[in-house]
């Protein structure tokens, strides 16, 4: 699998995995935050 396959795809799927990382980023800090209490 190239990479230009993954930057050539729709812009739907590209804001899909946008969003994820940003769920992702925030579930972290969420996680840590619960942690140090």
């Amino acid at each position: 699998m190239r990479q230009s396959d993954i930057v050539v795809g729709d812009p739907a799927s590209i804001v899909r995995l946008r969003r994820q990382l940003e769920k992702a980023s925030e579930f972290e800090e969420v996680s840590s935050d619960s942690s140090k209490n």
